[in-house]
């Protein structure tokens, strides 16, 4: 993983730690390759257990493009 340059954004619509807006921000000034999700209805930490199958899912898409293969 080139942790350097890929990034990952992962923001709940219902985060009252990180609002939205600031998230999307944050996510625009970051520089590429990055990857951005909002979950519907999603919070600040229970992402992974609010949507469980989602979560995972943009976390594996995430991987396999970013994880340098031997």
């Amino acid at each position: 993983l080139d942790s350097a340059a890929a990034a990952r954004a992962a923001e709940g619509s219902a985060d009252n730690t990180v609002p939205l807006v600031l998230g999307e921000r944050l996510f625009a000034a970051a520089s590429a390759p990055k990857t951005w999700h909002s979950f519907a209805g999603g919070t600040h930490s229970r992402l992974q257990s609010e949507d469980a199958a989602g979560y995972q899912q943009v976390v594996t898409t995430f991987m396999q493009k970013h994880l340098k293969q031997p």
